[in-house]
């Protein structure tokens, strides 16, 4: 049935639109069932039945008038909902190099090109845009001290992952509370004792006996720690059962090698507690001792010997044959006591020339020769030999008590010990490609060495062995560093002087707080700096304070924060304080700022995950602030109304010319007490020509009186009424402008741009370059429908305006705006379900969610002071949350056997195509989306997937679902959810296998 001009339609759906939704709707809950309209059977009979009635229905409520509809309105005491404007946020950017900043008005028009239409967004508030950028940043921990870095410092600009702010669980810390103490030879000995007196202070070498300090030496693979150590009354006794020598040389191109020098041997006492007091000693020292061991090498410049036993000269003495050893950890042992031990032993080698040599030698004599059988010759001894250490230009002769020149003359065995002082000037030396310090043993005199025959006695060394000791004399190490955190001092010179030293102080970082360098510092003002946080973030939120530093420490300074304590995206807004310096923190010169953490708070406080921050942000709305329309009169009548200019209207200022009916005292009067609502145009003698007077708007003028300026707005009909004259004030000037208004409009959901499409100004903005929404514009809606209006009136009738039921909350709350999906009331747990007994949770999900949470923490202030003004309940302001739910991220992975008739690929993405929707809280004509607090079931997934055409059936299905409470992320299967009422199914990346 037609509808004609005096009914309006409640319900615009046909017969035909009803039967398609229940095709839909029984595919989604029945799909094995096939509803069938042109040979039903009795499901399909039924169905139509209900069809036919539905319709019916329909027909009827399309009857009601208009004026009935209107009237029931009224009647309701309702108004519609004004449109609402789409609000982001814009980063302004000066031309490169051209002056320190610029200064941006307030209600600055910018321009959004994403589509044809023109959507003017303006500035919320004056920016001035600077020339300063960050350069680097990082975080210092309350519990510990230690910095942690979050920035990239080997990228160009400023860049960082997105990182949760003040969680550092997942973060490693930079810098340490140690001590490191190195010296070139005294701490390299293995399985020895290496002594450190530590005097003038009893607590730390008590805090060192309960374990609070760990002690490591450098070797070749980093600090390692020592194997035992004993805290004694003076100091401590370390053991390491590794060398602290790294490898001698580095290989080069073409098989070449280089000899690298030997670093200092480092030990670090490692703070393994934070420090809270600070650490002090009067004197340092240090010492080792070495037991008896083997060579590390014996041999000479073509082979090596056993280092157990061996002859020095080979078994047959020739002038000159040498012999080197070392043992390298105690070779390097300078000043220390070297004692060397080995049993001497004597060998014979018997020379002789063989008969066939002899006949070589005198075919030119033709002699007979003597017999030699019986000849022996003479005996031949090591008459002298030396023992030399080289010193960097030559080999020079050792000062050792026990030694003599000739005590391998005479074959006398017997146990030999030798003793001297490790040479000051001892270097290093390549013997056989091996480099050292190495002791040579040389054959300088051997009488009758060269005779033949002969018998050659030679020395054998066996068992050789080497000590040293400093018989208890101690040694200030060559460098003592400090390091505290990430800052290091040495203090080589005062420990060498023996003047009391600070080892261990507590770290100045004594806060949770996110430091900030700038390059330059800001001026002028305000400056806007954008907080980008990661989409999911919501209350409980971080209260912080925002500081600078100054010549005498961290200021605090006066912010208005749009994140509503780091709890959404948004700005920060300052002006610029005057005494900031330059200062270098963490080895990086510049101008800081910082967030800091409240140290208490009463507020649960859920990490929110930082991503981006940026200067020279404002926050802007998508309001057109128009031109203002002048009115005139030409006749005054009860009740007059005049058509504005707009689409969407958000207010106006409206401004009557009230010259005709005040006199020249009562102008004065106004303008002297209310200079803010009125404006008098003047001309050049200085008389009053119009007198504006600004009026307000009111719901209705029921209970105006002749005194109140006031009018009515009707946003519908875009029109403003005055009252009658008589009993209300209406405007009466003819003589010129009667009154003009000042439009401000919006573009309702057309508003909703996206990211990066604000990207130009209408007017000229001097040295400005590039312009830009980081994130998408969101919160825009349309003025509201009638059909919405009785939405409201029904919860009226039903609750009388009280919300007492969490039925009663759940749809006054929905009818709050367009944007909001889904509404749940919760009381007496938080979100992660732990116990509050007073809390209320009021749990909103918006349709744009998955954009960011800036629809919703502009319209959460709104919920809970309606709330506050119409719960019946007794509950403080404080225990009510407005909140969004926590996200399920639902994951599908199956394998189906495909129908060969249908194309693999087709199949495969309609199935994640059908899943995302399934999957999806939001509802549209085809899917009705999931409530809070309603998961999806295994096998309600298992049947959406068989359903889709193409697919013989689902062989395997694994769901995953992820989620993230107080104690992380975790992804567990669906059965192993847990049941929370805070929960709602968002769609995963799903994949889909065939076979």
């Amino acid at each position: 049935m037609a509808n004609d001009s005096f009914s309006i339609k409640l319900d615009n759906r046909t017969e035909e639109d009803i039967k398609k939704r229940i095709a839909e709707l029984a595919k989604s809950y029945v799909p094995q069932w096939h509803f069938d309209t042109e040979n039903p059977d009795i499901g399909s009979t039924i169905a139509l039945l209900f069809a036919e009635q539905t319709m019916r229905n329909i027909k009827h409520f399309n009857h009601l008038l208009p004026k009935y509809h209107a009237q029931l309105v009224n009647l309701l005491g309702l108004s519609l909902m004004p449109a609402q404007p789409s609000g982001s946020v814009v980063f302004i950017d000066l031309i490169a190099d051209t002056m320190e900043g610029t200064f941006i008005p307030s209600r600055t028009k910018l321009l959004s090109t994403e589509t044809e239409d023109r959507i003017v967004f303006e500035t919320t508030a004056p920016l001035y845009v600077s020339n300063s950028k960050f350069t680097g940043g990082f975080l210092t921990r309350r519990s510990d001290g230690r910095v942690y870095k979050f920035a990239d410092e080997a990228a160009e600009e400023f860049f960082f992952e997105p990182f949760p702010l003040f969680d550092f669980r997942n973060m490693e810390a930079e810098g340490e509370d140690s001590v490191v103490i190195s010296h070139p030879f005294i701490f390299d000995v293995e399985d020895e004792d290496i002594r450190i007196d530590l005097t003038g202070n009893e607590s730390l070498l008590s805090k060192m006996r309960d374990g609070k300090f760990s002690f490591l030496f450098k070797g070749p693979n980093g600090y390692m720690p020592v194997s035992d150590y004993q805290v004694t009354s003076t100091g401590v006794i370390l053991q390491k059962d590794f060398s602290c020598i790294a490898p001698q040389y580095q290989e080069l191109e073409d098989e070449e090698l280089e000899v690298l020098p030997q670093e200092p041997t480092k030990l670090k006492i490692l703070a393994n507690e934070p420090i809270i007091e600070t650490i002090s000693i009067d004197k340092m020292a240090i010492s080792s001792n070495g037991s008896f061991r083997q060579m590390d090498f014996v041999g000479n410049e073509e082979e090596s010997f056993k280092e157990n036993n061996f002859a020095p000269f080979s078994d047959k003495l020739d002038l000159f044959n040498e012999c080197y050893i070392n043992l390298e950890n105690y070779f390097i042992k300078q000043e220390s006591q070297i004692t060397m031990e080995f049993d001497l032993l004597f060998g014979t080698n018997n020379i002789s020339i063989s008969q066939k040599e002899l006949d070589e030698s005198l075919k030119i004599i033709k002699r007979k020769p003597r017999n030699q059988a019986d000849e022996l010759g003479p005996d031949v001894y090591p008459d002298e030999v030396t023992m030399c250490y080289y010193n960097g230009s030559s080999w020079r002769r050792m000062d050792i008590d026990g030694f003599d020149i000739r005590m391998f003359a005479k074959g006398t065995e017997g146990h030999i010990k030798f003793t001297f002082e490790c040479p000051a000037d001892w270097q290093s030396i390549d013997v056989s490609g091996r480099q050292g310090h190495y002791i040579r043993i040389q054959l300088i005199q051997s009488y009758n060495c060269y005779m033949i025959p002969a018998v050659h006695h030679y020395p054998i060394f066996k068992n050789l062995k080497c000590s040293y000791s400093y018989n208890n004399a101690t040694y200030k190490p060559k460098e003592v560093t400090l390091i505290s955190g990430s800052r290091t001092t040495d203090v080589s010179n005062a420990v060498a002087t023996d003047e009391s030293v600070d080892l261990f102080h507590p770290s100045p970082y004594k806060e949770d707080a996110l430091y900030l360098c700038l390059d330059r510092p800001l001026v002028n003002g305000p400056i806007g700096l954008f907080v980008g946080l990661s989409a999911g973030t919501s209350v409980p939120c971080q209260p912080f304070a925002l500081e600078y530093l100054a010549r005498d420490g961290f200021k605090q300074i006066q912010i208005e924060d749009g994140t509503h304590n780091l709890s959404q995206n948004g700005v920060l807004r300052f002006l610029p304080p005057e005494d900031i310096v330059k200062s270098t923190l963490e080895g990086r010169e510049g101008y800081w700022i910082r967030i800091v953490a409240a140290k208490q708070s009463n507020h649960e406080v859920i990490p929110p995950i930082i991503e981006q921050f940026k200067i020279n942000a404002v926050e802007v709305l998508n309001v057109d602030s128009q031109a203002e329309q002048v009115f005139y009169l030409d006749e005054i009548t009860p009740n007059m109304s005049f058509p504005i200019e707009g689409n969407n209207i958000l207010d106006v200022d409206l401004w009557v010319n009230e010259r005709n009916v005040l006199s020249a005292e009562q102008m004065e009067e106004l303008m002297r007490t209310n200079p803010d609502r009125v404006k008098a145009d003047v001309d050049i003698l200085g008389a009053i020509q119009n007198f504006f007077v600004k009026w307000d708007e009111v719901d209705s003028l029921e209970f105006s009186t002749k005194e109140d300026r006031h009018y009515i707005l009707n946003r519908v009909t875009r029109r403003v009424y005055f009252g009658d004259g008589l009993y209300t004030k209406t405007p009466t000037y003819m003589d010129g402008p009667a009154f003009v208004v000042f439009v401000r409009s919006c573009d309702g959901e057309r508003g909703n741009v996206g990211e990066g499409a604000i990207d130009q100004s209408i007017e000229y903005l001097e040295f400005v370059g590039n312009i830009t929404n980081p994130i998408p514009a969101s919160g825009g809606n349309n003025i509201e429908s009638f059909q919405n209006a009785l939405k409201h009136g029904a919860n009226l009738l039903s609750n009388s305006g009280r919300l007492v039921s969490a039925a009663d909350y759940i749809r006054d709350i929905s009818a709050m705006s367009n944007n909001i999906e889904h509404v749940a009331v919760v009381s007496g747990v938080d979100q992660y379900l732990r116990k509050s007994e007073n809390r209320l949770n009021i749990i909103v999900l918006m349709k744009d969610f998955e954009k960011n949470s800036l629809t919703f923490q502009r319209l959460a202030p709104s919920i809970k002071r309606y709330v506050v003004e119409n719960s019946e309940l007794t509950i403080a302001e404080d225990d009510i949350y407005v909140v969004e739910p926590l996200k399920v991220k639902v994951t599908v992975d199956a394998w189906i056997r495909r129908d060969l008739t249908e194309d693999s690929f087709v199949v495969m993405e309609e199935m994640k195509r059908v899943l995302k929707e399934y999957l999806n809280p939001i509802s549209s004509e085809s899917h009705m989306g999931w409530n809070i607090g309603v998961l999806p079931r295994r096998k309600q997934i298992f049947m959406k997937l068989n359903s889709v055409s193409g697919a013989n059936r689902v062989e395997r299905m694994e769901v995953v679902a992820e989620y993230t409470d107080e104690k992380g992320t975790h992804v567990v299967t669906l059965e192993e959810l847990p049941n929370n009422m805070f929960f709602v199914v968002v769609s995963g990346d799903h994949k889909i296998h065939t076979f």
